[in-house]
């Protein structure tokens, strides 16, 4: 986010998917996001993303963990 010009910033923040087996995880997107928004407050180099900390909206795989390698085969299947 910090390389994207400011204007656009703030669009990604707020379109930020996460995808893996670790993101399943319990509490992970709240976490991320935490870490996110110290790494921001404590890096002058991240400072400019300050102020995305409270746009930054984290989401997740809408599939259940153990479905996704089935429906991205699913895909490629029917798409050949």
């Amino acid at each position: 986010m910090a390389q994207c010009s400011p204007d656009v910033r703030a669009a990604v923040a707020q379109r930020t998917l996460v995808v893996g087996g670790c993101a399943a995880m319990p509490g992970f997107d709240g976490r991320l996001k935490q870490a996110l928004a110290a790494l921001a407050a404590s890096s002058a180099r991240y400072a400019p993303l300050k102020e995305l900390a409270a746009a930054l909206t984290i989401t997740t795989n809408p599939y259940a963990r153990g479905a996704c390698v089935w429906t991205g085969g699913t895909s490629v299947t029917v798409g050949s």
